[in-house]
C-alpha cells in the first residue's frame, strides 16, 4: 500500500483547509490505531498547533445506542442530530452513513450544508426539522424553498408568518414549543425556558390558531407539541415529568396532535471517559423509551411522530482536543500558561456559562504528567485582556513544551469559536481508535513472539 501525503502545517493560502484526515490519507497507519501512538507523531509533526482528535468509532457506537435503547427499528420515531452542536463535515459525513437521516436545524445554512452531504453521499435527502422558534421571513421561505415542512414555534405571530409562505398542495407539521412550570425543579445546566417556549395556557391558544388558520387557508398542516429541559439534564426523570405535563395540554384540546419533539437535553459528564458516559447515555434512552411506549405512541395514533434531537449527547465524547503550551510563567506565589486556543476559540463556554473543562497536562509522548498539581490560570492566545481561563489545577512541572489535553470536546467547541485577530478554527485529525481489546490481543501475540525467541535461542545456542 503507497502512503498518502499529509501535511502537517497549516498552509494560510488556503483559507477553507479545515481539517487533516488520517484515515483517509493512510498516511500514518492504515485502519485502526492506538491514540497514544497517534498523539506522538502528532505532537513531533506539529508541535505547535492545536488539533481536534476525532474518534469515528465511538460517534459510531454512540449512533448504535440511540438505535438500540430508543428508535428500536420504529419507522414513527426519529433520532435528529442539533446540527448545532457540531456541524463539522467530518461529523455529519459519519452520522449520514450510519443511518441518522433526520437532523434538527437552527438556520438555513444548517439546512443547505446538510442536504449537500447526503448529496455528496447519493443518499436520500434528509428530514429537516425546523426547530428554532424564532425565524425571519426570508428564513421561512428560503427552507421551504429547500423542501423543509416541519417548522416549530411558539408565538401566534410566526404561526401568521409560516403561513403566509406556505404552498399549496403540500402537506407540513407546525409544532407549539411549550415551557411548562413544574414543581420539580429542571436541573439542567443550561436552563432555556426563559428564552424559548409558550406557558401551557399561551400553548393552547397557539394549537388553536394554528387549527383555526388550517381550515381558513386550506392548506394541510398537522399540528404538534415540544418541549425542551434544558442542557446538560441528568435527571431523566424531570423530562418525562416535562412531558406527562404536555401530555395534559394534548388531552385538554379537541386538536389532533400528530407530532411530539420530546426536544434534547441529554447529558454527558466531561470530567467522566466513554465507557461511563454511555452508560448514562443507555440509561436516559431507557426511560425515554418507556415513557414513549406506554403513553405517547397510544395517545398519538399509528401515524404520530415521535422526536428527540441531541447534539451534545450524540456527539460530545467523540473528540478530544489537544493544545500546546507556549510559555509559563510564575509570578509572586502564582503560576500562569500560555495556550494556543482560548475563550475566543474552544472555551466561549467558560464565559458564557462559567464551566470548567478537564484539562490534564501531557508530554510530546502522550503520557500524562504526574506531580503535586497546583492552580494555574491559563492564558489564551489573542492579545483580549479577558482571553483566560482561571482555577485549573494541574502538575506543578507543566510548562512550555508540554500539552494541555481535554477530553469530552466534540460539542460547542469549535462550533461556537469565532475569528477574532483571523486565528484559523483548529484543523480535526479523524482516526479510527483501536479497540481496547484488539489493543490487549496485540500485546498478548507480541509477547508470545518474543517468548518463542528466547525459547529458539535457548535450545540452538551453545555457550
Amino acid at each position: 500500500m503507497s502512503e498518502g501525503k499529509i501535511n502537517f502545517t497549516r498552509d494560510y493560502d488556503k483559507t477553507n483547509e479545515m481539517f487533516v484526515d488520517i484515515e483517509k490519507s493512510r498516511s500514518i497507519w492504515p485502519g485502526e490505531i492506538n491514540q497514544k501512538k497517534l498523539i506522538k507523531t502528532l505532537t513531533t509533526k506539529c508541535f505547535d498547533e492545536p488539533f481536534y482528535l476525532y474518534d469515528q468509532i465511538e460517534l459510531e457506537n454512540r449512533i448504535k445506542t440511540f438505535f438500540k435503547y430508543f428508535k428500536k427499528n420504529k419507522s414513527n420515531r426519529f433520532v435528529a442530530y442539533a446540527i448545532k452542536a457540531n456541524p463539522h463535515n467530518a461529523i455529519l459525513n459519519t452520522l449520514a452513513t450510519n443511518g441518522i437521516n433526520s437532523f434538527d436545524c437552527a438556520s438555513p445554512m444548517e439546512i443547505v450544508t446538510i442536504q449537500k452531504i447526503f448529496q455528496d453521499q447519493n443518499l436520500s435527502p434528509p428530514t429537516i426539522f425546523y426547530n428554532h422558534p424564532e425565524k425571519s421571513v426570508s428564513d421561512i421561505k428560503e427552507s421551504i424553498k429547500r423542501g423543509v415542512h416541519h417548522f416549530t414555534t411558539d408565538t401566534i405571530f410566526e404561526v401568521d408568518r409560516i403561513f403566509s409562505e406556505l404552498q399549496s398542495g403540500k402537506e407540513y407539521e407546525i409544532v407549539v414549543r411549550i415551557s411548562p412550570k413544574l414543581t420539580v425543579k429542571s436541573e439542567a445546566q443550561i436552563a432555556l425556558s426563559e428564552k424559548f417556549g409558550a406557558t401551557i395556557e399561551k400553548g393552547k391558544e397557539i394549537i388553536e390558531h394554528i387549527d383555526k388558520a388550517t381550515k381558513q387557508s386550506g392548506m394541510k398542516v398537522n399540528i404538534g407539541v415540544s418541549t425542551h429541559i434544558g442542557s446538560q439534564n441528568f435527571r431523566p426523570d424531570i423530562h418525562c415529568a416535562y412531558i406527562e405535563e404536555i401530555v395534559k395540554v394534548i388531552k385538554e384540546t379537541d386538536k389532533k396532535i400528530t407530532v411530539f419533539n420530546y426536544g434534547g437535553g441529554i447529558p454527558v459528564n466531561q470530567f467522566k471517559g466513554q465507557k461511563e458516559n454511555m452508560e448514562i447515555l443507555e440509561n436516559y434512552l431507557s426511560e425515554l423509551d418507556k415513557i414513549s411506549t406506554n403513553l405517547i405512541e397510544p395517545l398519538l395514533g399509528e401515524n404520530g411522530k415521535i422526536i428527540i434531537e441531541p447534539g451534545r449527547g450524540m456527539v460530545c465524547t467523540c473528540i478530544d482536543l489537544m493544545i500546546p503550551i507556549s510559555r509559563k510563567r510564575k509570578r509572586d506565589g502564582k503560576y500562569y500558561l500560555w495556550m494556543r486556543d482560548g475563550i475566543f476559540t474552544s472555551f466561549s463556554d467558560y464565559t458564557i456559562h462559567k464551566w470548567k473543562f478537564p484539562f490534564e497536562a501531557m508530554k510530546k509522548s502522550g503520557k500524562k504528567l504526574r506531580s503535586r498539581k497546583v492552580n494555574f490560570t491559563l492564558f489564551g492566545r489573542t492579545s483580549h485582556e479577558k482571553d483566560f481561563v482561571e482555577n485549573v489545577f494541574l502538575p506543578r512541572r507543566t510548562k512550555e513544551g508540554h500539552y494541555l489535553w481535554v477530553s469530552n470536546a466534540g460539542a460547542y467547541h469549535s462550533a461556537q469559536a469565532s475569528y477574532f485577530e483571523s486565528h484559523p478554527v483548529h484543523r480535526y485529525v479523524i482516526y479510527r481508535r483501536e479497540e481496547e481489546l484488539a489493543y490487549k490481543q496485540r500485546l498478548v501475540q507480541f509477547f508470545k513472539r518474543l517468548l518463542g525467541k528466547i525459547q529458539f535461542w535457548n535450545n540452538n545456542i551453545q555457550f
